[in-house]
């Protein structure tokens, strides 16, 4: 029993070192596995990462390639730059230049407007005063020839008149020397009388032969002529002379003249275009212009660059 106890401790110590081997190995076997599959993710990991590598550098060549392209654009965009820069400062210089042209151009216009427009208001303020120069003289000359018309008819009154008084003294000396033939060298004093406007146009008219009067009725016809016979207790009587009737009718006469000719001046003036500058005149006190032309005053135009131009234009 003892050996047989010994032996099964023995047989039991053996099966328990197998059995400590079998878990030894099985263990190893175990961590050689795990060791395995962590080899091999390491792989798998590793792989990958080599395929991405990979495709990096693909894509960095790639990138290169396309910075070179960009590189070669970009020196070619330079040289068109500088190609339109230039271009540009050319065409800038050319239109400087034309710039410049048209100014210098633009100011000799300028100059000549303003010459021609200073000669033109020159000739415009000539015009206004030739024309109130032509208004004045034309109302002096319709004046001067109303005057004389007056004057010619005033002569011919006259001398109408004085042929007529010739006549009728004639008549009356004929008459006195036929009814006092005794006393030729005497002659007899006759009454002062007028000449009336009914009588000259009565004896002076063409074709109407003298009327032979008596020395009576010669002087009543004298004295009756240009008189009127009224009443003096008559309301109705005119209480007025001859006199003051002619000098009413000479004050009318000379209104009348004066009206037509204020009208003429003015008819003048509206033709000539320049009524309402005469009125401003007249309003801001400048009608002593006027003044001078009615004294016969003559204009002369004189126009020179130095006159219209004292000081350079800029």
């Amino acid at each position: 029993l003892t050996q047989l106890v010994e032996r099964l401790k023995e047989e039991n110590t053996q099966l328990k070192e197998a059995i400590k081997e079998k878990r030894e190995k099985r263990d190893s076997v175990a961590n050689f596995r795990q060791s395995n599959e962590g080899c091999a993710e390491e792989i798998q990991l590793m792989l990958r990462l080599k395929n991405v590598i990979d495709r990096q550098k693909v894509e960095i060549r790639g990138m290169r390639r396309q910075l070179a392209q960009k590189n070669v654009d970009l020196d070619a965009g330079h040289l068109d730059i500088a190609g339109t820069s230039l271009e540009f400062s050319l065409a800038s210089t050319r239109l400087s230049l034309i710039f410049d042209s048209d100014v210098v151009r633009i100011r000799d216009l300028w100059t000549d407007a303003m010459v021609t427009k200073a000669i033109i208001n020159e000739m415009q303020q000539q015009a206004t005063r030739l024309a109130k120069l032509n208004a004045v003289l034309r109302r002096k000359h319709f004046v001067s020839k109303r005057q004389a018309d007056q004057l010619l008819s005033e002569k011919t009154d006259l001398e109408l008149m004085l042929q007529t008084k010739e006549h009728l003294i004639q008549q009356m000396r004929e008459h006195v020397c036929h009814h006092h033939p005794s006393e030729p060298g005497r002659t007899t004093p006759l009454p002062n009388v007028g000449m009336s406007t009914s009588m000259i146009k009565e004896l002076a008219s063409p074709g109407t032969p003298p009327v032979q009067l008596t020395e009576s009725q010669l002087i009543e016809r004298l004295n009756a002529e240009d008189k009127m016979i009224t009443d003096a207790r008559d309301p109705s009587r005119p209480h007025f002379t001859a006199q003051e009737l002619r000098d009413l009718l000479t004050e009318r006469n000379e209104l009348k003249s004066r009206l037509i000719e204020v009208e003429e001046e003015l008819s003048v003036y509206k033709r000539a275009g320049v009524y309402e500058a005469l009125l401003e005149h007249r309003k801001n006190g400048i009608i002593q212009e006027v003044h001078s032309l009615l004294s016969g005053s003559t204009f002369t135009m004189h126009v020179s660059w130095h006159c219209l131009f004292p000081v350079g234009l800029h």
